[in-house]
């Protein structure tokens, strides 16, 4: 079942892959740039950062749903230094790492994002749901350099599993 639901989630990347390139590339054939800020969309993704970085984390995750991977890094980047105590935007430097449709971190990326990853979990994020997150991420980035890109992405799909199975009404945990 598991094996199924693997090669689904594979087959429907690619998919997904194909989708967001033709969407990508301009009829002239040069890439679009970042969306702007008013049509990137909302998320609701309440964490236990300061609340004038909020918003930052918002958006950052806003810009990771949307595949922009290095302004979403920038974006949680710059509230890490706002609020050193933000656990998540750790997290989500982490995350934007991880290009999940079309790459698969080298091993100095995915130290990278181990590191974001140990820099979250010092920090005791107060949440449980933050910790939730921060754990299917080190699921994924845990120091085992001979694991295979399927066990990683099997490790962190199993960990959001629980995740989504405590919230399945989330809609931040089931977009992941």
């Amino acid at each position: 079942m598991r094996r199924n639901a693997l090669r689904m989630l594979v087959a429907g990347s690619s998919c997904l892959a194909s989708l967001y390139l033709t969407a990508y590339l301009r009829a002239d054939g040069l890439p679009h740039q970042a969306s702007p800020a008013g049509q990137l969309g909302k998320v609701d993704f309440p964490t236990s950062c300061a609340l004038e970085v909020q918003p930052s984390v918002e958006k950052g995750l806003a810009l990771l749903h949307s595949f922009q991977y290095t302004e979403s890094e920038k974006t949680f980047a710059a509230a890490s230094t706002r609020d050193p105590k933000c656990a998540m935007a750790h997290w989500g430097k982490a995350m934007a790492t991880y290009h999940q449709i079309w790459d698969f971190p080298n091993d100095k990326t995915l130290k990278e994002g181990r590191k974001e990853v140990e820099k979250a979990q010092k920090l005791h994020p107060a949440l449980p749901r933050e910790q939730d997150f921060i754990n299917a991420a080190a699921a994924f980035f845990q120091k085992q350099s001979r694991m295979s890109h399927t066990d990683r992405t099997q490790a962190y799909a199993s960990a959001l599993e629980e995740l989504h199975a405590k919230s399945p009404g989330d809609v931040e945990i089931s977009a992941f």
